[in-house]
């Protein structure tokens, strides 16, 4: 099960999900908690009461971003490959099975300072297009 989706209070979830759920905690994942005063707060400390929901906590996917003043009027996409590698754009690419395919020039984003990937972990969703 996905422990991000948990939407059951601690209490009803099963022992073999409570177990699943604090190990994740007891090896580094974060905890969000629901049922407090405080509505949803990730936890350090969950204090796994049966009546309140314990699910991992997701992070939010922040996309690639850069200061697109210092970038050419010709590029106008940002994307990450499969295999990891970013690639500027002028034309908008097309999704390849493995990469974005393009018939204009690329350029990697790497080369300028201002350029941050972002935390979106699947390549097919990561095509940001300049602002207009």
């Amino acid at each position: 099960m996905d422990l991000t989706t948990i939407n059951k209070p601690f209490g009803e979830i099963g022992l073999s999900l409570q177990l699943e759920l604090f190990q994740y905690w007891l090896t580094g994942g974060k905890i969000e908690c629901l049922g407090s005063s405080k509505g949803s707060i990730v936890a350090k400390n969950p204090g796994w009461y049966k009546y309140y929901i314990y699910r991992a906590y997701k992070e939010p996917e922040v996309p690639a971003s850069i200061d697109w003043s210092h970038v050419s009027s010709g590029l106008n996409y940002i994307a990450m490959d499969m295999d990891g590698r970013w690639y500027m754009y002028g034309e908008k690419p097309s999704q390849g099975s493995r990469q974005w395919l393009y018939s204009e020039i690329c350029v990697n984003p790497k080369n300028f300072a201002s350029f941050k990937p972002g935390t979106i972990k699947d390549w097919t969703k990561t095509l940001v297009e300049r602002p207009r």
